[in-house]
């Protein structure tokens, strides 16, 4: 199974490589919440919000995950914790040096949304920091960039 499996993934990867390798490098030109989500794992939403270039950052981005296609009315603060890398918990968060490009590094701490509706900005607040103290500080007001692909039962 798992060798079948192996020339599966092979083949896919030979097949659309390329389009693999077209993938944005990139990020949104502002902060962008995005509907998102996979078949084991359900819906979700993305919050890519850029930073400033740097020396040692091309195009540096902060990736927040919630998972299950939060909706709050109201202000709702996450917590994002050590040790919830996997589709566990609320949501990760992640800082790339090179958005889509370089490896991501694990972020906790908490993200305050304000509001959190499909038809609205996303408005909010992040808190976060590395596993070696460095801090992550800002706010975002986020525009939608795609549409809910819906579910089929």
């Amino acid at each position: 199974m798992r060798s079948w499996m192996l020339g599966a993934w092979s083949a896919l990867l030979l097949h659309s490589g390329p389009a693999i390798l077209a993938q944005d490098v990139k990020p949104p030109a502002g902060p962008t919440i995005y509907h998102t989500g996979a078949p084991w794992d359900g819906a979700a939403s993305e919050l890519v919000v850029p930073l400033k270039a740097t020396a040692g950052a091309a195009t540096p981005v902060i990736r927040i995950d919630l998972w299950g296609d939060p909706t709050f009315a109201a202000p709702h603060v996450v917590e994002l914790v050590t040790g919830n890398e996997g589709s566990q918990g609320p949501g990760r968060a992640s800082y790339q040096t090179q958005y889509n490009r370089s490896m991501p590094v694990p972020l906790y701490g908490t993200v305050t949304l304000t509001r959190l509706v499909a038809t609205e900005p996303a408005v909010g607040s992040y808190q976060l920091k590395s596993v070696d103290g460095v801090p992550y500080k800002g706010s975002f007001r986020a525009v939608w960039g795609n549409s809910s692909a819906g579910m089929i039962r």
